[in-house]
């Protein structure tokens, strides 16, 4: 019994060692700058052409036809009620960090 005890022990001593080096975080490669140069610059927003259906789709019947489609979106109707829904979960989780104050009041 005293054997198995001391067995265990030093066991568990030896298993406590770490022979591993202690680890060191390497400098990650960040440059100190942004980088410059032809290949770097931002684009010009007015450079960029703006089409939209209605200058692609002439035909007036047509491009009511998709104002309508956009309007009577179900998808996007789901979606806007989708994201409402988080909002409103995320309120009622986020009330339990504010701190509760409550009343009571008897009258006889």
């Amino acid at each position: 019994m005293i054997r198995k005890l001391l067995l265990g022990v030093s066991l568990a001593a030896v298993s406590a060692c770490s022979m591993a080096p202690k680890y060191v975080q390497p400098e990650l490669p960040v440059p100190p700058s942004w980088p410059t140069g032809d290949a770097y610059l931002r684009q010009s927003e007015a450079t960029l052409p703006s089409v939209t259906y209605r200058d692609i789709f002439r035909d007036p019947r047509l491009q009511a036809i998709i104002a309508q489609a956009l309007v009577n979106n179900r998808d996007l109707r789901v979606a806007a009620a989708n994201i409402e829904s988080a909002r409103a979960q995320y309120r009622i989780q986020r009330a339990e960090l504010f701190p509760e104050i409550g009343t009571t009041a008897n009258f006889q």
